[in-house]
């Protein structure tokens, strides 16, 4: 069982210059996967850089804690930016080469959703969704402590790279089309 761990990231002032950010507010900008077109926020890196600079994070502060400021982050910023997304635009070219893949998940209302009754992708979908570990404006439907858990569990079975698909797929998916609060 994964030990409970503590954030290591912040969120900086916006207003700020990036030259004065702290190290942890730098890396929670860099994990934070709302700039890959999330909501409001426009779409300022590729789904694919995402991936591979979340891997260089997960070398080196682990899997446990990434994800558990991957948590932190999106409990900060998501709220932020909810809402109809921005036009869709030029795709970011890519910055890093990698064979990134696609999702192998499936998300209520895929082709692939068997409302009969469950597959793998199903369950893979539920188990590496962040929301439902508490994202608002969704209410936690299991211990973040159960979602980190299954998170390493599951990065061990698709390996990392798979799962970071899987998890920004289920996070893009759960968020697309919530409204604004007002």
């Amino acid at each position: 069982m994964t030990r409970k761990l503590k954030p290591k990231v912040r969120w900086p002032d916006l207003h700020t210059s990036p030259e004065t950010w702290s190290n942890a507010e730098l890396r929670g900008v860099s994990i934070n996967p709302v700039a890959t077109g999330i909501g409001r926020h426009p779409r300022s890196i590729s789904d694919e850089d995402w991936v591979l600079g979340c891997e260089r994070d997960i070398d080196d502060n682990g899997l446990a804690q990434f994800l558990t400021d991957l948590l932190h982050i999106l409990r900060l910023t998501v709220p932020k930016y909810l809402g109809e997304p921005q036009p869709i635009g030029d795709y970011p070219p890519r910055r890093t080469e990698g064979d990134v893949p696609l999702p192998s998940v499936s998300y209520q209302g895929d082709r692939d959703w068997n409302d009969d009754g469950w597959n793998k992708e199903m369950v893979g979908g539920i188990l590496c969704n962040p929301v439902l570990a508490g994202i608002p404006p969704f209410k936690a439907a299991v211990d973040e402590q159960a979602w980190i858990t299954a998170g390493v569990r599951l990065a061990g079975k698709f390996g990392l790279r798979q799962y970071l698909v899987n998890v920004l797929y289920q996070l893009k998916k759960s968020i697309s089309g919530v409204p604004a609060e007002d």
